[in-house]
């Protein structure tokens, strides 16, 4: 609060009054410049947008209970209401341009790091952090474990440590994807330090038992480190750009593709349909037969797809043991129908775990037909939808989604 009272109010107030009294084309162009100007400078401090509508909302609800509170006539002040509402929801689109503007060059900048950064070198980085992790760890048992106060005051606190500093000023650039893992470390960090600083005051104390805090600060540790291991995954899958198991196109590919399908459709009046593939009961092939033979069988079947379909259509794994299929270039009718084939030819498959127990599999399949509508969330859902349908009919069919109305 001393911080907005000292840097904000004073700023607000000149703003607020030259929203109001401009006359003339510079004093305007000067302030729609402002404008943008502020709107950069909330996305470089990250202040959440909807702060920024909040604190609109705010002023213009004190204005309006001032401006009914005056002795104006009703005609003057229907036409100030209407002034206000109009100066600040203006003010508010420009700021909000120039704020996702910035945003928007940050987040490609970003992607452009994370690009030119080899994921060859992430692997070998997160193998030393975990090592320097494990020697501080070390070190900090052998001192507590001494006693030795002198030693314990030399330990680097392991937020300072490297691979503390990692986690601060690293690890969010190059993993902007995975906001949970780097929140969960970022905790990690917090707690690491406070149970060092406990068992420092309880080596000390009469009687100490030192273990259950050397044992709570080893989870934190351990987790730590395998969160470590869970970037290495992460940044191989992401350089692939393929699922490590199937090697079919991750789904994060999804909305770039199907925009780029859509703005073909609308332009060319090409249609499109999405297939969304479910394997039937796959958890209990899981709990029968072990995950090594599920994942056989997930790869099993993205090699069946990855043979059936043309070379101007796409195959996600969408996740878990569901597939997205986008085909382009075919009537409702044709849609069901590929992926009726696509079902039998699933079935007629001899799949084979544990090297030689052969399954049966079956598939059910949702099919949406694209209607025109740019937004393609609604043709996912639809797909989602049918498929929804088609497991509840008795699984092993293909349903198409209804026409919307």
């Amino acid at each position: 609060h001393q911080i907005v009272k000292e840097r904000l109010h004073a700023s607000l107030s000149l703003w607020m009054s030259d929203l109001f009294k401009q006359k003339d084309i510079n004093g305007v162009k000067n302030f729609l410049n402002r404008l943008f100007q502020i709107g950069q400078v909330h996305a470089r401090i990250d202040i959440p947008t909807i702060l920024i509508h909040e604190g609109l909302f705010i002023l213009k609800r004190e204005i309006v209970s001032r401006l009914e509170a005056s002795e104006m006539n009703l005609r003057d002040l229907t036409t100030s209401l209407n002034i206000v509402h109009h100066l600040l929801d203006f003010s508010a689109v420009l700021m909000n341009e120039s704020y996702f503007h910035d945003l928007l060059i940050n987040e490609r900048n970003a992607q452009s790091l994370m690009l030119n950064i080899s994921t060859q070198n992430i692997p070998v980085e997160c193998e030393k952090l975990r090592s320097i992790l494990f020697d501080w760890f070390k070190k900090v048992i052998i001192a507590l474990y001494n006693c030795d106060q002198d030693e314990i005051s030399k330990l680097v606190p392991v937020e300072h440590s490297e691979f503390g500093l990692w986690i601060l000023y690293k690890a969010d650039l190059l993993f902007s994807d995975k906001p949970e893992t780097i929140k969960s470390l970022n905790q990690y960090l917090t707690d690491i330090g406070k149970v060092v600083q406990q068992a420092a005051d309880e080596c000390f104390a009469e009687s100490a038992d030192l273990n259950p805090l050397i044992k709570q600060l080893d989870e934190y540790v351990s987790r730590a480190a395998w969160l470590l291991s869970s970037f290495v995954e992460h940044s191989l899958e992401m350089e692939s750009g393929r699922d490590p198991l199937t090697k079919l196109l991750n789904r994060r590919f999804i909305p770039s593709i199907m925009q780029k399908f859509i703005k073909i459709s609308i332009k060319h009046k090409i249609p499109f349909a999405v297939l969304l593939f479910d394997i039937d009961h796959f958890k209990r092939i899981n709990d029968s037969y072990g995950h090594d033979a599920g994942d056989s069988i997930l790869s099993q079947v993205s090699e069946i797809m990855m043979q059936s379909i043309r070379s101007g259509d796409f195959i996600f794994r969408y996740g878990g043991e569901e597939f997205l299929m986008i085909l382009s270039g075919l009537t409702r009718e044709g849609a069901l129908k590929a992926a009726d084939k696509m079902r039998k030819s699933i079935e007629a498959h001899s799949f084979v775990i544990n090297k030689e127990q052969k399954l049966t599999v079956t598939t059910s399949v949702g099919v949406a037909f694209h209607e025109g509508h740019p937004d393609y969330s609604r043709i996912i859902a639809a797909a989602d939808l049918a498929l929804y349908k088609a497991k509840n009919s008795g699984r092993n069919r293909a349903v198409l989604a209804e026409k919307s109305s």
